[in-house]
């Protein structure tokens, strides 16, 4: 399988510290030169090339990701749940006999009143709506876990980290601290976890 080939650029030696220039193609940061190069980070993307890229790289943890690919497909992760709770509290509400009361007895003898009651039977486009959103909703976050784990691994390795700082999630105010590590700025020295470029 052959890739995007790479644009001539020099391989200097990635230099150390901070200073550098704006992320771009070329020496330091050696980012994408064309949104179809999926092996380097495509700094300034767009929001389709950021989910383009967000699924082309399903199941790629070597190389790097941009702050705007990471959150842009965090934003388009962010909308289709969106659009699932549309459709899940809409049939919900089609679904609810408001006109019902409910009389519940409590242990101690005494009784309350709630109205309101969802009744599917009545309402079949209620049901229809809350069942696909849950089916929605089931789909798409098995279809985005492992494109989830690889971009925010590459993210983290476009900030000079171990992509196994995304294990932080699974401990205490750990998630709070791998939020932040993803919005660190890209450092030069994650060009280590590049995959070899083809011919070099």
């Amino acid at each position: 399988m052959s890739h995007f080939p790479a644009p001539d650029v020099p391989h200097a030696p990635v230099p150390p510290g901070y200073g550098f220039p704006a992320p771009g193609s070329g020496e330091p940061f050696d980012g994408a030169a064309d949104p179809r190069d999926p092996i380097r980070p495509l700094y300034g993307a767009s929001f389709p090339q950021a989910i383009r890229r967000f699924f082309v790289g399903y199941a790629q943890f070597s190389g790097r990701a941009s702050r705007s690919e990471f959150w842009y497909s965090r934003l388009f992760l962010a909308l289709v749940s969106l659009v699932c709770l549309v459709l899940l509290f809409s049939g919900l509400i089609i679904a609810t006999d408001w006109d019902a009361q409910t009389v519940t007895s409590h242990p101690d003898g005494t009784t309350s009143v709630s109205n309101g009651r969802i009744d599917f039977e009545a309402h079949p486009i209620g049901q229809v709506l809350f069942a696909t959103a849950l089916v929605l909703f089931g789909l798409a976050n098995l279809a985005t876990i492992i494109p989830t784990l690889s971009i925010t691994w590459r993210r983290l390795h476009d900030a000079n980290l171990s992509g196994g700082f995304w294990f932080l999630g699974f401990v205490p105010f750990g998630g709070l601290v791998l939020l932040i590590l993803t919005l660190l700025p890209p450092k030069p020295p994650g060009r280590r976890f590049d995959r070899p470029r083809i011919g070099s």
